[in-house]
């Protein structure tokens, strides 16, 4: 109807209805080319819901006691478990053959699903075993079978547990066997390269980055799949190979086992800056340490510590991503190799700026009668204090991908000695 101004109002008579604007147009559209200004009775569909109050209702006391308790999922060592106050948004009701029921939220099992693949899978390891001096890929192998989630069957078993009112579920994985079709890879060239020096490492930190290395190396990333430092290398310790070197830890240098883990984390960030991948996570060492800068400005470093600080870059191109290392012991050189198929991207790296240089304070000498009366050991070393920063910016055919700031700030470090007072 027309409202005393003139403007058309529409009222409804009845809870569950709803205008049907297109018939309700073309009518408008008649009358005025008609001239036609008599009343244009409102076209009205019937919109009942489909779940109505009542039905929610039934559904209360099963939603209830499906929330009593949490909901643990198992694959080996791993337990990944559902609060009971999380467990509400994997649920939802609906229809079936007129009976309103429980069920299960698919775009939140999916979401679900993607977690564990991320945690679970392990693709198989490959390797370039013959290369063009130009970085194409001549020759690629699989070196091992790999595991991953099996989503199909885990659907299945996910919701039959779920709204059966189970409290656990063990996870079932596939095998990839090497023997797939290796083409489907596209590791087909050279797209990122890094390096590093370790002249004047002692003979167990040499060791441990070279370990770490080849821990690291042979990892199939697919696309927008993110690779993890530590998830490749695993735990490091003394039962996984790894020797005692100097580390970082609570504020001082010391001796740890794993040292020389970083100079391999180092020279992968080298790696995948050149390559243009996105890094998702980065953290630079306390102090200045002299290896990184033999080679690089201050700032191209990547520290790791076990199991907070992590290295970590995402593949956003269109196909798998292979990341290789191997060392030079005869150069003192680690190197990392990234493979893929190239886009086409670019990238530039800006050199970085240095700023709040401050030296380090003066040594500290600390008496211990671990040593002899008159000896004198070194065990902290002198590093000045500094803010570095640069920038990467990645193109592709002409449009900017991403830009990235990279700020590391720097201690000063303090020389710490130790003189003996034992007779």
């Amino acid at each position: 109807y027309l409202d005393d101004e003139g403007e058309l109002q529409i009222k409804a008579e009845k809870y569950g209805q709803k205008l049907e604007m297109g018939k309700l147009s073309t009518a408008l559209i008649y009358a005025i080319g008609q001239k036609d200004f008599r009343p244009i009775s409102l076209p009205i569909a019937e919109d009942a819901p489909n779940i109505a109050i009542g039905d929610l209702k039934k559904l209360r006391n099963p939603t209830m006691q499906l929330l009593e308790n949490p909901f643990i999922l198992k694959h080996q060592d791993k337990t990944w478990e559902i609060l009971p106050e999380e467990k509400l948004s994997f649920l939802k009701a609906e229809k079936v053959k007129g009976k309103t029921q429980l069920a299960i939220r698919e775009e939140q099992l999916n979401q679900f699903m993607k977690t564990l693949a991320g945690e679970i899978n392990i693709l198989p390891r490959g390797k370039v075993v013959k290369e063009s001096d130009d970085g194409k890929v001549l020759e690629f192998a699989l070196l091992g079978n790999g595991i991953e989630l099996d989503e199909e069957k885990f659907t299945t078993e996910f919701e039959k547990a779920f709204l059966g009112g189970k409290t656990e579920l063990e996870v079932e994985t596939k095998e990839i066997g090497k023997s797939a079709d290796i083409n489907k890879y596209g590791i087909k060239e050279l797209i990122g390269y890094g390096e590093s020096n370790y002249a004047g490492s002692s003979p167990s930190r040499a060791s441990n980055l070279i370990l770490a290395g080849e821990k690291a190396s042979g990892v199939l990333v697919p696309p927008n799949g993110v690779y993890s430092f530590n998830k490749a290398v695993g735990p490091i310790n003394a039962e996984t190979g790894f020797g005692a070197a100097w580390i970082i830890a609570g504020g001082r240098t010391v001796l740890g086992t794993g040292g020389g883990a970083c100079q391999t984390s180092t020279t992968l960030f080298r790696a995948v800056l050149n390559a243009g991948l996105p890094i998702v996570k980065r953290h630079a060492h306390a102090y200045r340490v002299g290896y990184y800068e033999k080679d690089q400005p201050v700032g191209f470093d990547a520290a790791v510590a076990q199991p907070t600080w992590d290295m970590k870059f995402r593949n956003d191109t269109e196909n798998y991503v292979l990341v290789q290392a191997y060392a030079k012991p005869e150069e003192t050189k680690l190197i990392f190799k990234i493979y893929g198929t190239s886009d086409g991207r670019k990238v530039e790296i800006s050199k970085p700026v240095i700023t709040g240089e401050t030296p380090p304070p003066a040594p500290l000498y600390q008496e211990t009668a671990s040593l002899k009366k008159g000896q004198i050991q070194q065990v902290d070393f002198s590093a000045w204090g500094a803010t570095s920063v640069f920038s990467r910016k990645v193109t592709k055919d002409g449009k900017v991908l991403f830009e990235e700031t990279y700020k590391s700030v720097y201690r000063p470090w303090q020389a710490v000695f130790l003189v003996g007072t034992a007779n």
